[in-house]
């Protein structure tokens, strides 16, 4: 069976950061019993000023530029070099980590597991010509319309996404086919997690 779930920008959840000095936009998360926080949470960020990254022990992150001129990550003293927009970098939650802005504020896109209950990745695409994918089962997969108008085709059902809308694609014991196409140049962020424990 496969479930589909639109999450509009405008319906996502302003959640403080845990070292108290900005705010995220919360897209999704997942919890699961018997466990303290979560196993993944989505987020976007705007960032105003260079500054330390929150801590995550025992988590893994990905963190993309989604608007600005970038910037670099120290990351337990060694460099990200300078992240331009739709780059993605993957550091661990444990480190100590702060961010340099390159010239003003930017928009990024967070991406928080833990690495014993899942395996995760971030993909940008240029989607002009069209992007075709497999889903796997027990995957779940969320599209992020990065910069544009974004049409998701997915077995016989069509989504339209707006700039940083998300559709969540879920899979339990059976794949499904995957279809994207924009209607001018567009980048779409493909977030996949897939379970460890089906």
């Amino acid at each position: 069976m496969v479930k589909y779930k639109f999450i509009p920008h405008t319906d996502f959840v302003q959640v403080p950061w845990k070292n108290g000095l900005g705010v995220t936009q919360e897209i999704d998360k997942l919890n699961v019993d018997g466990k303290e926080g979560f196993v993944w949470r989505l987020s976007i960020a705007a960032v105003d000023k260079d500054g330390a990254f929150s801590h995550f022990e025992g988590y893994q992150r990905n963190i993309s530029v989604l608007a600005g001129n970038g910037m670099t990550l120290d990351v337990d003293g060694k460099s990200s070099g300078v992240l331009r927009a739709f780059e993605s970098y993957a550091f661990s939650g444990d480190a100590d980590t702060s961010a340099v802005l390159v010239d003003g504020k930017i928009s990024d896109f967070n991406l928080i597991y833990d690495p014993c209950f899942v395996n995760a990745r971030v993909d940008w695409c240029d989607v002009a010509e069209g992007v075709s994918s497999g889903v796997d089962a027990h995957t779940t997969v969320f599209i992020l319309a990065g910069t544009d108008k974004t049409e998701i085709k997915i077995d016989d059902s069509i989504f339209n996404l707006g700039k940083w809308d998300v559709l969540r694609i879920k899979t339990d014991d059976c794949s499904s086919k995957l279809s994207i196409a924009a209607h001018n140049t567009a980048k779409v962020g493909i977030v996949t997690i897939q379970s460890l424990k089906p």
